[in-house]
């Protein structure tokens, strides 16, 4: 019964990491309310499994130093760069697969992301902004399929 329901919560999850994906390729932005659907889903998952709260603490907790980390560096950068890095939504995006896949794999999802990101930028013709969803998603999809198996 377990399995059956981590299948169900990481299989919608994805849904909706791909629905992300495609929003900010369309219109540059990853939006608030799709991102709540992803922690309802989350919440609802650990409601329905024997996971305690503290668990539950557990994650939100990691969630939360990952994205205050990862919001200092890029704050950091920022401003050494005096351009825009990293939006916030891909941010807030950060936090909610830390929920799903913890500190550490998150950690991983990210590193594949942007590599993904940088081979994406070296055969693309685009010199504009470039949406980090999409690589973000590829990188967790990555990271969950090596993860589960």
């Amino acid at each position: 019964m377990n399995n059956l329901i981590f299948l169900i919560r990481d299989g919608v999850f994805l849904g909706i990491l791909f629905l992300l994906s495609y929003l900010d390729l369309s219109i540059r932005k990853v939006p608030d309310r799709v991102l709540l659907c992803a922690i309802i889903n989350w919440m609802l998952a650990a409601l329905l499994l024997p996971s305690t709260v503290r668990s539950m603490a557990l994650s939100l907790a990691a969630g939360l130093l990952f994205d205050l980390g990862l919001l200092l560096i890029t704050l950091i950068v920022e401003i050494l760069l005096k351009k825009k890095c990293l939006g916030g939504g891909d941010i807030k995006l950060l936090f909610v697969i830390c929920l799903y896949l913890g500190f550490w794999h998150t950690l991983y999802a990210l590193a594949i992301a942007c590599g993904l990101a940088l081979l994406s930028l070296l055969f693309s013709q685009n010199k504009g902004p470039f949406p980090f969803a999409p690589a973000i998603t590829a990188g967790t999809s990555i990271v969950m399929c090596i993860w589960k198996l």
